[in-house]
């Protein structure tokens, strides 16, 4: 016997108004899944194709759709919708369904406003903390991800994974300053961040361009030059931030 939330996210379905973005006209590259853990696999791919841009901001998701292109029934999808909502990726409307969460500009300006805050501390605790061999962490990032470019497999690296990578190195550096305080707050700002990088699909496009975005922040790190690295963080984050709000301009004018 259903619940009253499951009839809600299923059986009480209408069509989407016509100003509603619907995600799934299309298929957008899911991978059928035989066996497991099936909502925390539908959960990963869903939330790789919102990191990816495939799903928009404010775009509403078929469940039916979603069933069909994966060859599962929807009760693993509404699983991991649900899981999605618990992590601030979704919003549920009721008689509507599941959303993805939008991003205005005012929480894009507070969220890279916590992000200078905390990463400037980050640095200077990292500096003064971590010994030499902690810090060639960071050349190791490098090196593992001009590796990737080298081998040939740039080409391959789906967006979420260089979502993953761009966000890997701030995460490291925050991991680098030993303040598990520090360590905690940063981690609560991820789901924003990947949300937020969803706007611009990470623009990149390939390993060694991240590399190059982050270059001399991470010598300046090395060299345990707080000043430069501090200016170096504050004009990446000015940067993105500032490709974030383009986007949402253009996407108000569409």
């Amino acid at each position: 016997m259903h619940s009253p939330g499951e009839m809600a996210h299923g059986s009480h379905r209408r069509e989407a108004r016509p100003e509603e973005k619907d995600a799934f006209g299309e298929p957008i590259g899911l991978t059928p899944i035989r066996a497991g853990g099936l909502g925390d696999e539908v959960a990963k791919q869903l939330f790789a194709a919102i990191v990816a841009g495939r799903i928009g901001l404010g775009e509403r998701l078929s469940e039916a759709a979603i069933a069909r292109e994966l060859g599962l029934s929807r009760g693993p999808i509404r699983e991991a919708q649900r899981l999605l909502e618990r992590r601030g990726l979704l919003v549920f409307t009721p008689r509507r369904g599941f959303f993805v969460r939008e991003m205005t500009s005012t929480q894009i300006a507070d969220l890279f406003g916590l992000r200078r805050v905390l990463e400037r501390y980050a640095i200077e605790q990292a500096i003064a903390r971590a010994d030499d061999l902690a810090l060639h962490r960071l050349a190791l990032w490098r090196e593992r991800l001009l590796a990737m470019d080298t081998n040939g497999e740039g080409d391959t690296i789906s967006a979420d994974t260089l979502v993953e990578e761009d966000i890997a190195i701030h995460r490291l550096i925050c991991t680098l300053s030993a303040n598990t305080s520090l360590q905690a707050v940063y981690e609560y700002t991820l789901t924003e961040m990947r949300l937020a990088l969803s706007l611009i699909n990470l623009g990149f496009r390939s390993p060694t361009r991240i590399v190059e975005s982050h270059g001399r922040l991470i010598d300046a790190l090395l060299a345990r030059d707080a000043v430069v690295a501090v200016a170096e963080m504050e004009r990446h984050l000015d940067y993105s931030r500032m490709r974030m709000m383009e986007r949402l301009a253009e996407r108000a004018a569409d």
